[in-house]
């Protein structure tokens, strides 16, 4: 049996590159929030005439949130076709992108986990890694801290997740920012507009004084997973604790917990 050549092989490589780009291509930087994020709707509360709770999503709305979160589309497709297509294609999707890592607007989020979340997608990059110059982390979807989902992530976010981005990945430059986009206001009985905005900047100063500084001398044990359980940092971002495993140390033993050393932030006149 004999294989024709692709047509699009045959073609010349200013004009692949070019098609590559029209199928490819972005103005408007590419929202990602996880394999399957947008397709699967958490329940959201609504009192019905009858006293049952129900689902209160339109026809449309469910179209739109079952569109693939990458905003590739079916383009992606042809990734898949032949190997030469998708390495001269795969330069132009990583490279030529802004990608924005945020998190579902349908589902709850009580302990960021948009950190979480770009972890699994640098690691999913594999060789592909070095076309990735930075990423952005949308840190504005989050709920509010009375959510009753996680009464236990009332007032903290777990940043070890942020901080391994930073130990495992040091060619790619990782910015946060706030892009303004909020949860349903329908995941919760109350307005999102109450909910407290978290610092970008701060947040970010204090990620870098923690993982890159060490300050806690905690990249001795970045290697190895099960040794830091969490690093919270309470939402004003003024205080905080490094939960270990119950292995490492005696102080500040936890039987539940682990070992829990809590920690201050004192921020300067310059605000961080």
């Amino acid at each position: 049996m004999v294989i024709e050549p692709s047509f699009l092989t045959s073609l010349p490589a200013e004009i692949r590159n070019e098609i590559y780009g029209w199928l490819f291509k972005r103005n408007d930087p590419i929202i990602y929030i996880g394999h399957g994020g947008a397709c699967e709707l958490d329940f959201v509360r609504s009192i019905s005439d009858d006293d049952e709770e129900t689902l209160q999503y339109t026809e449309a709305e469910l179209v739109v949130l079952s569109q693939p979160s990458h905003d590739i589309g079916p383009a992606s497709a042809m990734l898949r076709t032949c190997l030469q297509i998708y390495r001269e294609a795969v330069g132009i999707l990583y490279s030529a992108n802004v990608c924005l890592i945020s998190s579902s607007l349908t589902h709850h989020n009580t302990d960021m986990d948009q950190f979480t979340i770009a972890e699994k997608f640098l690691d999913g990059l594999g060789s592909q890694l070095y076309l990735i110059k930075y990423i952005t982390i949308d840190i504005s979807p989050l709920c509010h801290p009375d959510c009753e989902v996680d009464l236990s992530a009332q007032q903290r976010i777990d940043i070890l997740p942020l901080l391994r981005l930073k130990w495992f990945y040091p060619s790619v430059d990782i910015r946060l920012i706030h892009t303004g986009r909020r949860i349903d206001p329908r995941v919760h009985w109350w307005d999102e507009d109450s909910t407290r905005i978290i610092s970008a900047q701060v947040l970010d100063d204090l990620a870098k004084a923690i993982g890159m500084e060490d300050r806690f001398s905690l990249k001795t044990f970045a290697r190895f997973e099960r040794l830091i359980e969490n690093v919270l940092m309470s939402r004003e971002l003024d205080f905080g604790s490094i939960t270990y495993g119950s292995t490492c140390h005696q102080m500040y033993s936890n039987p539940d917990r682990g070992i829990v050393i809590p920690f201050t932030i004192v921020h300067t006149l310059a605000g961080h």
